[in-house]
């Protein structure tokens, strides 16, 4: 096993691209990840909401977590992250993933932070049966070709989850507004008491609420620094509902592993030019 404190860089040739489905049900998009370098690096991955179905093509990658490795499977289900997490590459890699909300209706085996190998599409019941099929198509093909079809066909298709989901229907709010939400509130407005949307909540995707909607503010302060749409640290903090600067600091601490100036100064400009590429 690789020490997880050996030294490794950030990706020099990469390249992410998403297409977002825009459909409001539990599947959010699909995406690839290409690293290119043919040398060892690694990538920080944080706290987003989201379940990732992933099929991974090249040489065997390592998650670590809390300093403690483990070799990645082939695909894999990555659970809902609670703190950042780093990817270890040894070579010129594809990740081609489908993204789900964390909503996925409850698979015993998955655990926050946490992986769970999927050799086949009968190991997820719990997800849609058209993201069972595009998962399937992956394995037989797993190519980028496969994936923008199954991007288009998902697109066109309406989503199946029930109107009436509270769970999901609390975090599609979550996604659009990145000021917190006062549980009681938002639990009155789905005409269900607090206590019975926590346990909903937890059932569902591993997290409190409360949880639940620190990472997605967490996301939408992260997104501004990383594309530079605000004057400064203190305006984000304002846009995104924290109290002040330093009540964003102790979150990104959290979620990040750093402070917000260090992302900015270090990881923002990586990752702004990863989607660069892939939008090029």
């Amino acid at each position: 096993m690789t020490d997880p404190h050996e030294a490794s860089t950030e990706p020099t040739s990469s390249c992410f691209r998403e297409q977002v489905l825009h459909s409001g049900g539990l599947l959010h998009s699909c995406w690839l990840l290409a690293i290119n370098d043919k040398k060892p690096s690694e990538l920080r991955l944080f706290p987003d909401g989201f379940l990732d179905l992933v099929v991974a093509l090249g040489p065997t990658p390592q998650l670590i977590i809390a300093d403690q490795c483990q070799s990645l499977p082939g695909a894999f289900l990555f659970g809902s992250l609670t703190r950042p997490v780093r990817v270890r590459f040894f070579g010129p890699s594809r990740w081609l993933a489908l993204r789900f909300r964390a909503a996925y209706g409850g698979a015993p085996e998955l655990r926050t932070n946490s992986v769970l190998p999927v050799a086949q599409a009968s190991d997820l019941s719990f997800l849609p049966r058209e993201a069972q099929t595009t998962f399937q198509a992956l394995l037989q093909r797993p190519n980028e070709a496969t994936l923008w079809s199954a991007a288009d066909s998902l697109a066109a298709k309406r989503p199946t989850h029930d109107a009436k989901d509270c769970v999901l229907t609390a975090m599609r709010r979550a996604g659009r507004d990145a000021t917190p939400t006062l549980i009681q509130d938002l639990a009155a407005d789905l005409g269900i008491r607090a206590r019975q949307l926590h346990r909903m909540f937890v059932r569902r995707t591993g997290l409190s609420p409360k949880s639940f909607f620190n990472v997605i503010r967490f996301q939408h302060a992260l997104r501004q620094i990383r594309d530079g749409q605000s004057q400064g640290l203190a305006q984000v903090a304002q846009a995104c509902g924290y109290s002040d600067q330093a009540h964003m600091a102790r979150e990104f601490r959290r979620f990040a592993g750093m402070s917000p100036s260090k992302f900015a100064n270090t990881l923002a400009p990586r990752y702004r030019s990863m989607r660069q590429l892939a939008e090029a």
